[in-house]
């Protein structure tokens, strides 16, 4: 790990919705594949993609996530805390090949950092305990009080995109009200 990304996850806590999976929940003793109870890098990597995470990024299914994909998936996962320092060289720190997009281990790493907090190279039962709370607080922020889907769908999408630009459409907002 470097020092950039390490600074970057530190420095950037909105990246925490990016544990965001809706649909795409493991557990760790799914991730602990040596069941050493603890869960790796590569363990998490793996399980992270694997359980569908990337695919909730990944709009074109490209195998890749780009700025443009990556910025519209924080805005879905935590539109209530939208975090606007997030920018251009942020992207790029996590970009570690500078491909101009990320990858699933770009991805996972960074979500990785943000949740191994003694920076231990695992993630212990507490941490990955921390990451399953931050999951479920989103997989709760999409569905309603009763239980029904409020729009997310499995590519964390909501049906308002008509122009299939990764943005909702709908021009409604509370301040249009009277």
């Amino acid at each position: 790990m470097t020092y950039d990304l390490a600074k970057l996850a530190g420095t950037t806590a909105l990246l925490a919705a990016l544990a965001a999976a809706p649909a795409h929940a493991q557990g760790m003793s799914d991730m602990d594949t040596d069941q050493d109870s603890a869960v790796s890098q590569e363990e998490f990597t793996t399980g992270y993609g694997t359980g569908g995470g990337m695919s909730d990024w990944d709009q074109d299914m490209s195998g890749t996530v780009s700025e443009e994909e990556f910025t519209s998936g924080m805005s879905r996962a935590s539109s209530a805390t939208a975090n606007p320092a997030w920018s251009d060289q942020d992207f790029a720190t996590a970009d570690t090949d500078q491909s101009g997009d990320l990858s699933l281990d770009e991805l996972a790493a960074v979500i990785f950092l943000i949740y191994d907090a003694d920076q231990s190279g695992d993630l212990t039962a507490d941490e990955f305990a921390s990451y399953e709370a931050d999951r479920q607080m989103m997989d709760d922020a999409a569905m309603s009080g009763d239980g029904s889907d409020t729009g997310m769908t499995g590519d964390g999408m909501s049906g308002d995109d008509t122009s299939g630009d990764g943005m909702s459409d709908d021009d409604s907002s509370e301040d249009d009200e009277s």
